[in-house]
């Protein structure tokens, strides 16, 4: 992802623009070299940002640390990989992994 990929998604239109500089943003997959971008761009913007990725205790792929993690965020975003890029695999990985966030979602609504 390059700095123009990271300025639309932080500045992009008016529905996806990230206004308010109070938000507590969730970023899942933030080890990786997308997420550790995004991490960094929402910081430099003045946000609250909790890195979440396997490295801080958060698995998305069977919720560790999860609920935990999504605790009073305003915003959420995924960016976790597949660790594995057989097909069956990558879609068992994204329907499993949203299926637990959609569950965890839920208990903290």
């Amino acid at each position: 992802m390059n700095n123009n990929e990271i300025n639309y998604l932080t500045n992009g239109s008016k529905q996806n623009r990230l206004k308010s500089k109070d938000m507590k943003i969730v970023v899942i997959g933030s080890s990786g070299l997308i997420g550790s971008k995004v991490v960094s761009k929402l910081k430099t913007l003045g946000h609250e940002v909790l890195a979440a990725s396997r490295r801080t205790g958060v698995n998305a792929l069977i919720g560790e640390g999860l609920s935990e993690a999504l605790k009073g965020a305003d915003k959420v975003v995924d960016v976790a990989d597949s660790p594995s890029f057989e097909g069956n695999a990558v879609m068992e990985f994204f329907k499993t992994s949203g299926q637990i966030f959609l569950q965890q979602k839920k208990k903290l609504a």
